[in-house]
C-alpha cells in the first residue's frame, strides 16, 4: 500500500505546554510531518512513525483484527464487522487498541476498551452501516505520533464532481501478496470511483453504494484483509491538515488473499458524521458540547416551539414589563442575542429572559422566568448570564463549528400592537428562508411576504437543519439585526453572523463548558459574511 509523507509538527516545548493547559484548541488534529510530494506507487512501507499518527491496530487477545483512527482523546473509529468474531459480537473486554506503531513487534502498551458503540442497523451479511465506535479506558495522551485525524465534512466546500477526483490514502497491517499479515505499516494511494464504473466490475457492491453510505476507490496498491476499520484520509492543501472520508469494510477475494486491482468498498464518513458526533464528540465538533441538537418541537395546537428561544423582558418607565428582543439559550445558563438588545435607557432596562413559551403573555402557555447576573457585549452580539441555571426540560440550542449545508428556517415572535401600554400578545412564526447558506456570506433573504402587518422583535434567530440517520439536527447560523422597537416589515433583513463570532464565544464559556476537553481547530475562513437584503 502507499501513502504520503506529513507537514511539520511544533516543538517539544509547546506540545508540553499543551498539557499543562486544559480546555484549548488542539491545532494539530489532523496534522503529520513535511509532505513530500514524490509518489512511489504501489504500496510502501511507512518510515515514519508521525507520518499517520491517527492510525492504530485493534487485536483481539493477541491477534490483530485490524485498524481504526483516533478521532478524540477516548474515541476511536473502525468497522462494526471487526468487533465480531465467528459471527458472534465481541465484548469490549476482548479487544484492545495499540497506538503510534509503525511496527507491530514495537513493545507499547495496549490500551484497553471499555465500551463498543455499533451503529443500529448493522448486518452482518452485507455489511451495511459497517461503522462503530471504540470508547477506551483511559485517555489518551497527545504526541508527535499519536494524536486524532478531523472528521470529513466538506470543510472547503468541494462540489461533487471535485470530491470525486479527490485522492485518498489509506494505511494499514493488512495482508500481503504471501497472505501474511504485514509486521510494517504500508500505506497506499487510492481515488474515487464513479459508483457505476465500479458496479460494472463489482456487481456485489451496487445494492450499498445505492444507498449513499459507502463509496467505492481503486488504487495501484491493493487494500487487504487486516486493512479493515482504517481510514482513507484526504489532505487539504489549503488548511494543511488530514480529514477522515472513510473506513475500509469490504473488498474481492481472489483464492486466500484479495484480488490486486480490484475496487474496496469504503463505509462513508460523511453520512455518518452526525451519528458520530453526537454518539461521541459532540464537545470536539459542536461548539458547546450539547450532545441534543434536536431543538425544535411542537406543542399540543400543533405550533412550533424552539426550546432554546426566549425572549428579554424589560422594565418599562419601572411599572411595566414589555418584550422587545429574541435571544437564544446557548447552554443551561448563558442567552446570546445582539449587542442593542442589552442597552438600556432612562425609561426602558434589561430585566429577566423568559424561556419555555411558544407564545409571549399567553395564560393558556406561562413561560419561565430567569434573573440575569451580568452581560458582556462583543460587538454586535452579547451573553447574558443567568443567576442560575434553567429547568432540566428546555434544551439549549446547538451553535455549529463549520460552514455547513441545511434547510435555513427564520424564527421570531412578532407584535399584535406596537404600543407598550397595551397588552402585546406575540406569535412563534417559523418562516423558511428563500436562500441556502453559501461560502463568504450569509444568504439575501426577503421577509416582507412573510411578516407584512406586525413588527417582529429584534434579534430575530436565523436557523438551520442538518438531516441525518440520527435524526435532525438544528443549530443556530445568525441573528437578525433590528433597532430596539423591532424589525417591520418594509425593512429588509440584515444579519450578525455567528460563525465569525464562535471561537470568542467558547472562549468566554469555556470556565463554564469544563476544562477538560482538547478542541479541534474550527474549519471557518470568514471573510465578511454579513449581507444586506
Amino acid at each position: 500500500m502507499k501513502l504520503e509523507r506529513g507537514i511539520p509538527v511544533v516543538g517539544w516545548l509547546f506540545l508540553l505546554c499543551l498539557r499543562c493547559v486544559q480546555s484549548e484548541v488542539y491545532n494539530e488534529w489532523g496534522m503529520v510531518v513535511e509532505q513530500n510530494k514524490a509518489l512511489v506507487m504501489d504500496g510502501e512501507k511507512v518510515k515514519d512513525p508521525s507520518s499517520y499518527p491517527w492510525h492504530v491496530a485493534i487485536y483481539r487477545q493477541t491477534a490483530l483484527r485490524g485498524g481504526g483512527s483516533i478521532i478524540s482523546e477516548r474515541y476511536v473509529l473502525t468497522v462494526t464487522h471487526v468487533t465480531y468474531y465467528d459471527e458472534q459480537e465481541l465484548h469490549p473486554t476482548d479487544l484492545t487498541v495499540k497506538a503510534g506503531l509503525i511496527n507491530l513487534k514495537k513493545m507499547v502498551k495496549p490500551l484497553n476498551v471499555t465500551e463498543i458503540i455499533r451503529y443500529p442497523g448493522y448486518d452482518k451479511t452485507t455489511l451495511l452501516n459497517d461503522i462503530c465506535l471504540l470508547k477506551l479506558a483511559d485517555k489518551i495522551i497527545y504526541s508527535n505520533t499519536i494524536r486524532p485525524v478531523k472528521l470529513w465534512s466538506n470543510p472547503d466546500n468541494m462540489d461533487s464532481e471535485r470530491m470525486k477526483k479527490l485522492k485518498q490514502t489509506v494505511v494499514g497491517f493488512g495482508l500481503t501478496r504471501d497472505s501474511k499479515h504485514s509486521d510494517d505499516l504500508i500505506k497506499a494511494d487510492v481515488n474515487r470511483r464513479e459508483n457505476s464504473d465500479c458496479t460494472k466490475n463489482v456487481k456485489q457492491f451496487k445494492p450499498l453504494l445505492d444507498l449513499n453510505r459507502s463509496f467505492c476507490a481503486l488504487g495501484k496498491a491493493t487494500v487487504c484483509s487486516g486493512d479493515s476499520g482504517g481510514g482513507s484520509a484526504y489532505f487539504s492543501e489549503g488548511r494543511k491538515r488530514y480529514y477522515l472520508t472513510g473506513l475500509v469494510s469490504q473488498g474481492v477475494m481472489q483464492g486466500e488473499t484479495c484480488a490486486p486491482a480490484k475496487e474496496v468498498l469504503y463505509t462513508k464518513i460523511e453520512y455518518y458524521s452526525k451519528w458520530i458526533e453526537k454518539s461521541a464528540i459532540p464537545m470536539e465538533y459542536n461548539l458547546l458540547g450539547i450532545s441534543d441538537c434536536s431543538a425544535s418541537t411542537e406543542n399540543e395546537k400543533s405550533q412550533p416551539v424552539l426550546q432554546g428561544l426566549v425572549n428579554l423582558k424589560y422594565a418599562f418607565r419601572k411599572s411595566l414589563f414589555i418584550s422587545d428582543c429574541h435571544g437564544v439559550l446557548i447552554t443551561r445558563k448563558h442567552v446570546l442575542t445582539q449587542a442593542s438588545c442589552v442597552d438600556s435607557n432612562s425609561i426602558r432596562k434589561l430585566h429577566a429572559v423568559a424561556v419555555g413559551s411558544s407564545a409571549i403573555n399567553s395564560h393558556f402557555e406561562p413561560s419561565q422566568q430567569y434573573t440575569i447576573q451580568e452581560t458582556k457585549v462583543d460587538n454586535e452580539i452579547a451573553i447574558i448570564t443567568l443567576a442560575k441555571e434553567v429547568d432540566q426540560s428546555i434544551k439549549p440550542m446547538c451553535l455549529p463549528t463549520k460552514l455547513e449545508n441545511g434547510v435555513p428556517n427564520i424564527a421570531f415572535w412578532k407584535r399584535e400592537v406596537n404600543h407598550p401600554k397595551l397588552r402585546q400578545f406575540y406569535n412563534l412564526t417559523l418562516a423558511t428562508a428563500l436562500d441556502q447558506i453559501r461560502e463568504g456570506h450569509l444568504p439575501r433573504m426577503d421577509l416582507r411576504n412573510v411578516d407584512k402587518d406586525n413588527e417582529r422583535l429584534g434579534g430575530s434567530p436565523w436557523l438551520y437543519t442538518v438531516a441525518a440517520p440520527s435524526g435532525s439536527h438544528v443549530y443556530l447560523r445568525a441573528l437578525e439585526k433590528c433597532p430596539i422597537e423591532g424589525c417591520g416589515h418594509a425593512r429588509g433583513a440584515s444579519f450578525i453572523d455567528i460563525l465569525s463570532y464562535v471561537e470568542r464565544i467558547r472562549d468566554n464559556l469555556k470556565d463554564y463548558i469544563g476544562n477538560e476537553w482538547k478542541y479541534p481547530p474550527l474549519d471557518i475562513d470568514i471573510k465578511k459574511n454579513q449581507t444586506n437584503a
